[in-house]
């Protein structure tokens, strides 16, 4: 009969009679044929008893004082270091989404920044680079040492 007997859910809602009263005759049937069955509303209904016959326990007020003051040190411990805390909490999707389109901003504005004259001489230089070379070889030549003074002659010519 344990393949038609019925779950504890169903046991523990005859034990509560909350089952409809033609259930709760179909189940008594079943009871008077299944021993299964039997053994286990006694063994639930002396649970029940057992918990039914405990002392009730009666929190002191200092106990729900310490509880509660515990559970905001949390809350507060949580948030501490959000930034959206300073934010209602209405505004806090909008200012995450202008946090993100500042950085985005920035980001664009920082990449596309025209480079600082020390990058742009260094930019010349790399550019002109073998010029540059040409030119310091030319310098070093012994016949061109007098250079300035020959550009100044042929000025005043």
């Amino acid at each position: 009969m344990k393949s038609t007997c019925p779950d504890s859910l169903q046991i523990s809602a005859f034990m509560d009679a909350e089952l409809p009263e033609h259930q709760m005759e179909a189940f008594r049937s079943h009871l008077t044929k299944c021993e299964h069955c039997w053994e286990q509303l006694a063994t639930l209904q002396q649970a029940d008893r057992l918990i039914h016959d405990m002392p009730e326990i009666e929190p002191s007020r200092q106990f729900e004082i310490n509880f509660w003051k515990n559970v905001r040190a949390m809350e507060e411990q949580r948030h501490k270091w959000s930034f959206f805390t300073f934010f209602p909490f209405r505004y806090k999707p909008l200012a995450a989404a202008i946090l993100s389109a500042m950085i985005l901003v920035g980001l664009a504005l920082w990449k596309h920044q025209p480079p600082s004259s020390i990058e742009m001489d260094e930019i010349v230089i790399a550019e002109n680079l073998e010029m540059l070379r040409n030119f310091q070889e030319i310098d070093r030549l012994e016949l061109l040492e007098n250079l300035e003074t020959i550009i100044n002659m042929d000025e005043k010519s």
